[in-house]
């Protein structure tokens, strides 16, 4: 951001007809020339296209989003917005209202503040103060993650929401932002590639590596599993560093999505079984003829329950709106009423399709028929579905987090404790302990290989926000 320095008499001497609170010359040309470098973005901060138009709300919506902020911070104040930032404090009906005003979407100034109530991120923070720093520092020594975990985050990172600006080397690669913005220049691949990312890695990257490394720290079991960055990503749009974590860590436990991401993908694989299932009670020819033709769900809704969406496999509004409820609700049962709806809407269009190739493609791009513009129309539709998860499907495997951080590995507390290497011997003896360091690892605890038939494909390109 340039400097604004006010000389003498421009700063003291007030406009022509004005008073002495009236802005300078100087003050407005630095204004403009600062602006004129920022980035054009959508309302959620993804770069538009060069010469795009900027999609402005109608006054209706604007009164109609500032009625809904002052109610919520009117009603729920005591509740989110001040000590003792809990639900419980409100009344029974209180809590019903709040229900219902989350199913309608939550403003977007109270998103990040609201997930971490009504999802408990706050309540883990308070109870793990300085856990988050601790996991931070463990991160960074040589050996504590999970074989592969890091190598794979700092693959991913370049590949997770490169068109928004917090996201896009392009914004930030020199310093006065992103060469007149637009989604052409937000790619990581873009402009100087490798030699571009690595000296100009946004801010936002750097952020989600910390989280993705401390959760792997945190929960060794999962480690880190694709997907999961696109939720981290998006979870930093709203919430500070420490914050996001929380808020992580929540829809990992407390909301119990934690075994979607294990090395066997088991619930995902139970969520596709049981989709099929709740498909054929709710709409039974269609779910015969896309059984007829070999399209299990796991092909085609599978990023809809590991990225919630947010890898582009639904508008983004949507997905915002499915993390609304998650956090509320602590269940997957939004995800599956956002499935089975978007297979209804296109119920008829996908019974006339008989070929399977066309309806593999039919499968794949379900959204624009079925919200469109609408969103909230369609999660009105979505949330009438009657569909009933079991219990033991819905509560197994929930647990808490962890208290502090875990125990080393053996192989990492000897890797800790090794005495340094003379600095001239420094990159052979390095390459050269690398396979014994990885042998060991191996000999102690082989990782489990995630299944290949859930193997993760991020959708491209993102739908219409």
């Amino acid at each position: 951001m340039p400097s604004i320095e006010l000389r003498g008499d421009a700063a003291a001497a007030p406009a022509e007809g004005g008073s002495d609170a009236s802005v300078s010359p100087t003050v407005l040309a630095a204004a403009k020339n600062m602006f004129s470098h920022m980035p054009l973005t959508d309302r959620f901060g993804f770069l538009l296209a060069q010469g795009s138009p900027v999609p402005k709300p109608s006054a209706v919506d604007v009164r109609h989003e500032k009625t809904r902020l002052r109610k919520w911070t009117k009603s729920y104040r005591r509740a989110l917005l001040e000590p003792p930032h809990d639900v419980r404090v409100l009344s029974r009906r209180e809590r019903k209202r709040l229900a219902w005003r989350v199913s309608k979407g939550v403003p977007e100034p109270l998103r990040g503040r609201v997930w971490a109530v009504v999802g408990g991120g706050l309540e883990q923070a308070a109870a793990r103060a300085h856990l988050y720093r601790e996991l931070l520092a463990r991160s960074e020594e040589p050996g504590a993650l999970p074989k592969g975990a890091g190598e794979q985050i700092d693959l991913d990172l370049k590949r997770t929401h490169p068109d928004h600006y917090m996201f896009s080397v392009g914004v930030h690669a020199s310093g006065d932002g992103a060469d007149g913005g637009g989604a052409s220049s937000g790619g990581a691949s873009s402009g100087g590639g490798e030699s571009s990312w690595a000296h100009n890695q946004p801010e936002g990257v750097r952020l989600m590596r910390r989280l993705l490394r401390a959760y792997a720290v945190l929960d060794p079991e999962i480690g880190y599993c694709q997907a999961q960055n696109f939720v981290a990503g998006a979870l930093l749009m709203y919430a500070a560093e420490e914050d996001a974590f929380w808020l992580f860590v929540s829809l990992m436990w407390a909301c119990n999505t934690r075994h979607m991401y294990t090395p066997t993908l088991s619930l995902l694989s139970e969520s596709m079984d049981q989709l099929a299932t709740q498909l054929k009670r709710l709409s039974p020819k269609l779910a015969k003829h896309l059984e007829a033709h070999g399209l299990h769900p796991s092909l085609y809704a599978a990023s809809w329950f590991l990225s919630v969406g947010f890898d582009g496999s639904l508008p983004f509004e949507l997905s915002l709106r499915c993390l609304d409820l998650l956090f509320h609700e602590r269940s997957l049962l939004p995800l599956f009423q956002v499935s089975i709806a978007l297979l209804l809407r296109n119920r008829d269009a996908l019974l006339a399709t008989s070929d399977t190739g066309a309806l593999m493609q039919a499968t794949r791009a379900l959204t624009a028929r079925a919200v469109g513009d609408d969103v909230e129309g369609f999660v009105r539709y979505a949330r009438k579905l009657k569909v009933k998860l079991p219990s033991e499907f819905t509560e197994r495997g929930r647990a808490s987090p962890p208290l502090e951080v875990p125990p080393r590995p053996a192989s990492a507390s000897a890797a800790a404790t090794a005495p340094a290497l003379p600095s001239d011997h420094g990159a052979e003896s390095a390459d050269a302990a690398a396979p014994a360091s990885e042998a060991e690892a191996d000999d102690e605890a082989p990782p489990t290989p995630r299944s290949d038939s859930w193997r993760y494909v991020p959708a491209s390109p993102r739908p219409g926000n």
